[in-house]
């Protein structure tokens, strides 16, 4: 599960097989 502690810039996380980077 992500946390909001995860999304920090520049972290790339994966989710229902897309991949996405937070920017």
């Amino acid at each position: 599960m992500i946390s909001a502690g995860d999304l920090r810039k520049g972290t790339t996380f994966e989710l229902d097989g897309q991949v996405f980077t937070v920017v």
